[in-house]
């Protein structure tokens, strides 16, 4: 019957029935569905080399649309049906494969956006936005691209760029300064009439329309005269040293001095202020152990309303079992004090949500970062051991709809949900030790969107910047969906904490507390 192929059409039409007027009878069947929905999580749950969730036409819809057609659901049955919608991991169906798919001419993502400053409106993207292989124009302005092999590059507009991979740009008009810290393999940038490698460089390229010049600031540049030549003129341009070519044939190159005044060669690492971008946080500062399982838990900024858990009759919920618990936050880093407030745990099952001021939408150019802290207990015991932070509609729970990140406690693993699209990673974690964890949300109009997930261990030095180190990368999916909700969910026999859960538009503004000393109440 829990697969959906079980039943008859007389017997599926006398189950909704009796699941209409009996709301204990539905309980009951909602619990056995989830029961049924983990084991398959378990023992049936797997993922292709391409990270998409292998295909099942059947993928329990007899038992999802009896669901749906129940009348009269309980407050506890409503909830419990959208845990089981959100957290059964039901294998892709065919009508739903579309968003797996990246858009035609796609050559995947090879830099991103570290840091911008009066960047051209109509072209814009923010800081963190992942750039794909291909044309990068800037009409005004300056953007700083990191790229995937390390290097990076910074544009001042106007400026014409084909990115053509990790390790290889083209510029064919404007000002670039180019910095390698890596000690990595060589990056590739040519012009018109030359092609420069760098080692171990910071060197600056100015190409107008009648000669080009490269000003070296350190390290070693190779200039080959003619991008496309086997058999070009070699110049080695060593710190110090500058010069400028000509486009007219047989002009000898130009020596010159170097002039760093020229370029624009640093951006502001961060921003002014990072607490501006920050859309949403709870700190769960309350004086009620209970104000959170009696729906009134409303502090915190950025939320239209107050937590709502699953109701009383959600499977493993223990009056006992205190989900908030006031004056024992999280401590990560070397902060001497604690975060403000209280932090939330649970053992047993349960789910609560809370709906945002501002929804998170896959379909603008956008990025969006959470950071929450965890701290695990009794690693490697159960393998009932699981929290997920999830954003997901109400209407909309299951994994081809949702956004997660789940921490597998009894497994020790991380696995990073988007649209039906799977990562995971091992994590290493000690017993009631600190984590920051912080998601980064790629939206993308026309490319693909892209879900990381980075793990800082306690007491790991938090950089200004973002980091190009991340814990898990998921497969690209493809989806416009939006969402609207923040549900957290508690699956343990053992409790794990949370706290202090941000919601932001900047990497600065998830992590700000533990980069620098805030100067303002957070």
């Amino acid at each position: 019957m829990l697969d959906g192929k079980g039943l008859s059409a007389s017997q599926v039409v006398r189950l909704e029935t009796l699941l209409s007027e009996d709301s204990e009878l539905l309980d009951q069947f909602v619990y056995s569905v989830a029961l049924a929905n983990d084991l398959q999580d378990v023992a049936a749950y797997a993922v292709s080399a391409d990270g998409a969730l292998d295909r099942d036409q059947q993928a329990n819809r007899s038992t999802s649309s009896i669901l749906s057609r129940a009348r009269g659901l309980s407050l506890a049955a409503l909830a419990a049906s959208i845990l089981i919608a959100a957290f059964s991991l039901t294998r892709h169906r065919v009508d739903d494969t579309e968003n797996l798919q990246p858009p035609p001419g796609f050559e995947g993502f090879v830099a991103t956006i570290i840091a911008q400053d009066h960047w051209n409106a109509t072209s814009a993207l923010p800081v963190g936005y992942r750039v794909p292989a291909g044309e990068f124009v800037v009409d005004e302005g300056i953007v700083e691209l990191q790229f995937d092999s390390g290097p990076c590059l910074l544009v001042e507009g106007p400026a014409q760029i084909d990115i053509r991979s990790a390790s290889e740009a083209h510029l064919s008009l404007g000002k670039v300064v180019f910095r390698d810290e890596t000690d990595g393999l060589p990056f590739r940038l040519t012009t018109p009439q030359s092609q420069f490698i760098d080692h171990g460089t910071e060197y600056a390229l100015a190409v107008t329309e009648e000669n080009e010049e490269v000003h070296v600031f350190s390290g070693t540049v190779e200039r080959t005269e003619g991008a496309a030549k086997v058999n070009g003129s070699v110049d080695l341009l060593k710190d110090g040293e500058a010069k400028r070519y000509s486009r007219i044939k047989q002009t000898p190159a130009e020596v010159l001095h170097v002039d760093p005044t020229m370029f624009v060669r640093e951006l502001p690492t961060h921003d002014d202020d990072p607490l501006q971008k920050l859309l949403a946080i709870e700190s769960f500062n309350y004086d009620d152990d209970n104000i959170v399982i009696d729906v009134q838990a409303n502090g915190g900024t950025g939320w239209s309303s107050t937590w709502w858990p699953n109701g009383e009759k959600l499977p493993g919920h223990n009056e006992d079992d205190v989900a908030l618990r006031i004056g024992e936050s999280l401590v990560f880093g070397g902060r001497d004090e604690s975060s403000h407030g209280g932090s939330l745990g649970y053992v047993g099952e349960w789910l609560v949500h809370r709906p945002l001021n501002e929804n998170l939408s896959l379909a603008r150019n956008d990025v969006r970062y959470v950071s929450f802290l965890f701290r695990p207990g009794e690693l490697w015991s159960r393998p009932e051991n699981t929290v997920k932070l999830i954003f997901q509609n109400p209407d909309q729970g299951v994994l081809e709809h949702r956004i997660a990140v789940g921490i597998d406690v009894a497994r020790g693993h991380i696995r990073g949900e988007l649209c039906g699209v799977l990562g995971q990673s091992p994590l290493p974690m000690a017993n009631n030790s600190t984590y920051l964890i912080v998601m980064k949300i790629l939206a993308a109009k026309e490319n693909p969107d892209q879900l990381m997930i980075r793990v800082f261990q306690p007491h790991e030095p938090i950089g200004e910047r973002e980091t190009s180190s991340w814990t898990v990368t998921t497969p690209m999916s493809d989806s416009d969906d939006s969402f609207s909700l923040m549900s957290l969910y508690f699956n343990s026999t053992e409790e794990q904490r949370i706290d202090e859960i941000r919601v932001g538009s900047s990497w600065a503004s998830v992590t700000y507390p533990w980069w620098a000393t805030a100067t303002s109440e957070l």
